[in-house]
């Protein structure tokens, strides 16, 4: 894929392609999470993290190219409090976007659950000695705000 800048006028095919790469990641994982968690089908889990890691990575090619491209101007002139909300929202979503899959990960590194993303392992699974099915958290105050946090997003 050539990477081509954003125009005044028209956005770029990266540009456009990585926000529907990204919007179509998310929602995805939306629901995945949504359906793991609703049905206790655990054993979808890994697929749900390693595409959380894909997410991750394209989110962060995502603000790197949105920094590198720059911000797209305004075609009609739009009155302040627009234009602030606007700009407030689309940091809002930024942020969301990045904080979505990075509190996954540390949810799950630091809860002792392990990421593999395929098969790799990214951050090694803790297993209790007591019960090997159960894991044993490597920092449960570390854990337990993200816990919070990813409930909160369903």
């Amino acid at each position: 894929m050539k990477l081509t800048k954003d125009t005044p006028r028209t956005l770029s095919k990266t540009t456009i392609s990585l926000h529907w790469i990204v919007a179509i990641l998310i929602i995805g994982l939306l629901g995945s999470g949504l359906y793991i968690e609703n049905f206790k089908a655990f054993f979808l889990m890994s697929w749900h993290k390693s595409f959380g890691v894909i997410l991750l990575a394209f989110a962060l090619l995502r603000v790197t190219w949105r920094i590198i491209n720059g911000w797209p101007k305004h075609d009609v002139e739009h009155p302040n409090y627009e234009q602030v909300l606007a700009k407030i929202v689309h940091y809002v979503l930024i942020i969301s976007m990045l904080l979505m899959p990075i509190s996954g990960l540390i949810m799950s590194g630091f809860g002792g659950h392990g990421v593999e993303v395929f098969g790799l392992e990214l951050i090694p699974h803790n297993p209790n000695p007591e019960n090997p099915q159960k894991s044993l958290a490597f920092n449960q105050g570390l854990a337990e705000p993200f816990t919070v946090l990813q409930q909160m997003r369903y």
